[in-house]
């Protein structure tokens, strides 16, 4: 983490073309967003620009972190390029454009979701290692590497192991409580929530592109 944030730019991207939803790239999410936050330029003139490459707009985890780029910066824009139409492992992937962060309304606390951000980190790796002891009896061969933002899970193993994969990774990976301290599920979710309509804003080109890939399918297969 120290040579994470001993350097600072005007400008960070942070990408990942695993389509999979893994224990792993959950991990690789909240490391991203970490190591993102804390590589940013932070001034009294304004910050520096995210961008991030996420899943789904219209699923509460994304709607979250949606929301907290929106209220840490000045602007905030949801982008597909055309040449992201061919990805058909992940089709609901996009990339979302924070500009000045640390200017938006909230900007003072980018330090307090820097450190919520590390305190899930931690939380996930707990229950990474909690699901190793219930799955080690069995043989499976779980490993946690590295010990800090930059390590990641290897998982192997067949038969009777991945069926205690299929059952028990949904309860490791994150959850939409997970992000409470950015915003409430039945606050983004509630009828007096004023932040759907700008969800709906920002999702708006990412599901008109997908629209564009299954029409394209449809034609292709003609």
């Amino acid at each position: 983490m120290a040579g994470a944030s001993s350097r600072k730019f005007n400008l960070v991207i942070l990408d990942d073309y695993t389509s999979s939803f893994s224990l792993s790239s959950d991990l690789r999410l909240i490391a991203r967003l970490l190591l993102g936050f804390q590589s940013l330029t932070q001034s009294q003139s304004g910050g520096g620009t995210l961008v991030v490459r996420l899943r789904h707009p219209e699923s509460v985890i994304t709607a979250k972190i949606l929301y907290m780029l929106d209220t840490l910066s000045s602007t905030v824009a949801a982008v597909k390029p055309r040449g992201m139409l061919g990805d058909a492992e992940d089709p609901g992937c996009f990339y979302v454009i924070a500009q000045n962060v640390g200017g938006g309304p909230h900007g003072h606390k980018v330090g307090e979701v820097v450190e919520e951000l590390r305190k899930l980190w931690w939380k996930l790796v707990m229950r990474v290692v909690r699901w190793k002891s219930l799955v080690g009896s069995v043989g499976s061969d779980v490993k946690v590497e590295g010990g800090g933002v930059e390590g990641g899970i290897e998982m192997r193993g067949t038969g009777e192991i991945e069926c205690y994969q299929r059952v028990l990774l949904p309860e490791c990976g994150l959850k939409e409580e997970d992000f409470d301290f950015i915003l409430y599920t039945d606050e983004l979710k509630g009828s007096k929530s004023d932040y759907l309509v700008r969800l709906v804003a920002l999702g708006e080109m990412v599901w008109t592109r997908q629209l564009e890939m299954i029409l394209m399918a449809r034609n292709n297969r003609k």
